[in-house]
Formats: C-alpha cells, structure tokens, sequence
C-alpha cells in the first residue's frame, strides 16, 4: 500500500540523503505516519526531566478521550468543521442509546495547500521538502480566523454539545479545547538556510527575526494571546480552553533526532510552555514512536504526552510490544491510531481492522485503559466514513471502538478529580 504523507516529522529515504549530502543535518530519525491518505482508498515526571516509569493518574488531564481534529488548509475535505459534522464526535448510538462520545477536541493544522496561491505553506517544519513556504503572520491569523469563524470550529462545537445537552442533559463536564500553536519556522523555505529568518512579520512594529530564539518566543506568546482572548469573546457555553499543543512530533537536539540545524526548538519551547502555564493553561505532546525527546519531555515543561505507536501502517517495523514498554518506562500516554484502509471496501481492509483491535487490546493489557486519557487519530474525517458504513463487519468494529470510548474507566475518574477541585 502507498502511502501519501500529509503530516510529516521528518522526511525519510531520499530526503534524509539530500539533507546529509548537502551538510545541512547530522542526525536523522524516523518518520510520523500520521494524517495519512492511503491510496487503496506527560510525559508527567517530576519536572526534573526525569520520568516515574509509570502512569500518574492523578497528573493526568481532566479528560479521558482527545481526539485529533485537522482543520484549515483548503484540500481538506469537508474543508469545514460545522456543528453537523461534530455532532458525531460528540454524541453517538452505536445500539444502546445515545451516548456522550469524545470528551476533549485537539483542533490541529501543519499546513495550507490548495488556498489559491500555488503555495504549499507550513506550519511546521518537514512539510514538503524543496517546495515550502513557512507560513507568514497573516497565514497564522488565517488559521485563527478559520477556526473562530461563525458556525465553524469552536462555535461549531459549542453548538453540537448544547443540541445534544438539550436531549441528554447537560454532560458531566465541559468538553475540552487543546490548539495546536504553529511552529515559529526558522527560514521562510525551511530546509534551504539562505532563506531569509525575518519573513513573519512584525508584533507591534518590531519585524521578527527567527534567528533570534526570544522573536520565536514573541511570536508564539501573540498567537496564545489571541487564541485566549478570542476564545474569551466567544462566551461558549459548553466548551472551555484547556491548552495548547506543540504541533512537531519530535525534539531534536545537537545529538539526537531529525535536523537540528532547521528547528533549535529547544532554545524557545520551554518558555513558551512555561508562558502557557503563566495563564493558567496546559501544554500537551503527541510524538511519533520513540522520538527524540520523549524520553525527556519533562524538562520542556509539557503536562502530558502520547506516543504514537504507528503500528497501524507498520506493523511489521514497530511491534507493540517495544512500544508499550517505552510508554510505560516514561510514563506516557497512548494514542489510538486508524484511517479508513479499515474499510471493508478496501482489499486489505480485514487487516487493518485486526491492527487496530491490537490497540485496543494492548491499551487494556497494559493498564493504561482506566489509568490515563488517550489521543485518537482517526483520519481526517474516516470516523465518519465508518460510522456511515452499512457493511457488517464495518459496523461490529465501530462499535467496539465506540465502546472502548463511551466506556473508557477514566470518565470516572476525571469527574472525582473536578468534584475534588
């Protein structure tokens, strides 16, 4: 099966050789699989950066089931999230009644394509390798404006739960919100170092140099701001911001992982996070599987973090086996992974569906299930598409994994630790 990346890390095979050969990067690593297209179709340690080994359940969020919603670049389709397409993350009857579904929502974008221009723009760095533009002050605002456009995103939501409020009752909590903050790219191309570092644009007339780490800082505090301020005008009634989101899937440093020459991330993430926590708000990590900087996530400052297994894809390079024994020795969460190659009506798709009941199955072996919130990637909108699916065996799969998140013990326990608070 091929396999057309659409959120990338890194880049492998013959962009790793171009990188090298041309001196730019030292230390390579894998790829992240995430947000793919397939063509059949906290870390909680204790702030020392060192990690327990084990679940904290009590470090943990105040959710129990985030699941991964990718918005805002024009070749996603439906391009919108309106109330009518979250009505079926928020609620769903798999045969039992109507049930409260996800709890928390990661509202996420690493690129913008197809907007008009003929511009592949990035919001982080690795996305399209020789044809990229780092996306500029007015391409962060057009992210802001996407998802705090009337009747889309975060108002969207906010719709979808009070129309299923006023069947249900109100739910037990109000779901969370987690943005994505874009990275501050070092060049205006990012993988070519003569490109200009002062193309972003400028926070109250000073123009902003990403050759300097405190302008890197600058430029991710104004986009928090306008997200909590924005969020604060938007007077939502059963939503509330819960944090942010670092939207790289590794951390690189002078020795380990993928080009740290074009990131440096290190030299402004801890105090961004840390500026994140100034107003009260959370900082969150999903990695791809072992990479750098997982085992040390501590030291940046994030509240929690998931490891991407990225069996789903390659589960004949990644046993879980290696994966949940990672997890628990850093004492991370997991994220659940699958795409709509689990289709029936894709030739494979029986063994996509055996894979993704892997997950579910290591998720309650290893005790993390009732422990710790998950992450769930489910595709662009491919939850849907099987959801949709009349086919039976589509059908008996939906709803074991609707089960799994309606009845996922850590509910339980998120709503004892608010009556605590």
């Amino acid at each position: 099966m091929t396999m057309i990346h659409l959120r990338l890390v890194g880049i492998c095979a013959s962009v790793t050789a171009f990188f090298i050969g041309a001196g730019i990067c030292s230390n390579v690593s894998a790829c992240s699989d995430h947000d793919t297209e397939s063509s059949a179709s906290n870390n909680h340690g204790d702030g020392s950066g060192t990690n327990t080994g084990e679940v904290d359940e009590h470090k943990a969020p105040c959710f129990a089931d985030m699941v991964l919603c990718y918005g805002g670049s024009h070749h996603r389709k439906p391009f919108l999230w309106e109330t009518s397409r979250f009505a079926d993350y928020v609620t769903i009857d798999y045969g039992e009644g109507e049930k409260w579904l996800f709890d928390s929502f990661l509202f996420l974008e690493f690129c913008n394509v197809s907007r008009g221009d003929g511009v592949r723009w990035s919001y982080m760095t690795g996305y399209s390798q020789g044809n990229n533009r780092s996306a500029t002050k007015e391409l962060w605002t057009e992210l802001l404006d996407y998802w705090f456009e009337k009747g889309n995103g975060f108002e969207a939501l906010d719709q979808a739960v009070s129309e299923a409020a006023s069947r249900l009752g109100e739910p037990p909590y109000k779901r969370k919100v987690i943005v994505s903050v874009p990275d501050p790219i070092l060049h205006s191309q990012y993988d070519d170092e003569s490109t200009p570092t002062d193309y972003w644009g400028e926070i109250d007339g000073k123009r902003m140099d990403f050759s300097k780490p405190a302008d890197r800082i600058s430029v991710s505090k104004w986009f928090i701001d306008e997200v909590i301020r924005r969020f604060k005008d938007g007077c939502f009634k059963q939503i509330e911001l819960d944090g942010f989101y670092w939207i790289s899937e590794e951390i690189p440093t002078s020795t380990e992982g993928w080009c740290y020459e074009l990131k440096k991330s290190d030299l402004f993430l801890p105090s961004v996070v840390a500026y994140s926590h100034s107003k009260g708000y959370h900082y969150y990590w999903i990695p791809y599987r072992m990479a750098a900087g997982y085992r040390d996530s501590a030291k940046y400052g994030f509240d929690y973090v998931w490891m991407q297994p990225n069996y789903f894809w390659h589960a004949d390079k990644y046993p879980f086996s290696e994966t949940m024994l990672a997890i628990r020795d850093a004492g991370l969460g997991m994220e659940i992974e699958m795409d709509a190659a689990l289709l029936s009506n894709n030739e494979n798709g029986f063994l996509y569906k055996q894979r993704f009941r892997d997950y579910l199955d290591n998720a309650k072996r290893s005790s993390l299930y009732g422990k710790s919130p998950f992450a769930y990637y489910i595709g662009g909108d491919d939850f849907r598409l099987l959801k949709q699916s009349t086919d039976e065996k589509d059908r008996k799969i939906f709803c074991e994994f609707c089960d799994f998140v309606v009845n996922n013990p850590f509910k339980e326990k998120v709503l004892c630790r608010r009556k605590d608070d």
